[in-house]
């Protein structure tokens, strides 16, 4: 199973919005004790043994709009000859603007609702795959959605963001052992 989280790469958007997919992610690797590895340019990834199956994790280093590009290129390299990859084998973390700060949801396939990385993973891989949305809020009035989400969480936002990581991380264990439906039971449940 291939867990990719999504953010632009680079120090300065590290702990953005836009960013809690990368952050979910390398939270998978610190807790699996990965050693992450570079496909020239596009991505990193590591692999790990983890509840009976192999995973590999994966961050595209493209900006946010080319992770399906980067990502397509990191899985025919690794894995020649993969012409798609289906739902049980891959799931996707990112941001959602459309979820109350804090709030997880996990889903199986669907369209993008206009995040970028997913529309490029759909463009670039042209398969449904599932997700774990993080909900980062949205704007105040007056803000742009590209100004909110490449702005870092406000200091009373953190308790709320850092939890929302942590029950990330452990929803996509939960998907990678027991599977999505599972998850989504367990997880739903709870919000």
């Amino acid at each position: 199973m291939w867990v990719v989280g999504l953010g632009n790469p680079g120090p300065e958007y590290r702990f953005t919005r836009h960013n809690v997919g990368f952050r979910v992610v390398d939270m998978l690797g610190r807790y699996l004790r990965v050693k992450w590895q570079t496909v020239e340019g596009p991505a990193r990834y590591a692999a790990a043994e983890w509840g009976g199956r192999t995973i590999y994790l994966c961050l595209p280093l493209g900006y946010m709009n080319r992770s399906g590009e980067c990502l397509r290129v990191t899985l025919h390299t690794l894995h020649p000859g993969m012409t798609c990859v289906s739902t049980d084998r891959m799931l996707v973390i990112h941001d959602d603007i459309d979820l109350p700060l804090g709030r997880i949801r996990i889903k199986r396939n669907g369209g993008s609702a206009g995040h970028r990385g997913v529309q490029s993973i759909i463009e670039c891989l042209g398969m449904d795959f599932a997700r774990i949305r993080i909900g980062i809020g949205r704007p105040v009035a007056g803000v742009s959605v590209v100004e909110y989400v490449l702005s870092r969480f406000a200091a009373d936002e953190r308790v709320a963001a850092r939890r929302a990581l942590g029950q990330a991380a452990r929803a996509a264990l939960k998907v990678i052992r027991d599977g999505l439906e599972a998850a989504m039971q367990e997880y739903h449940a709870r919000s």
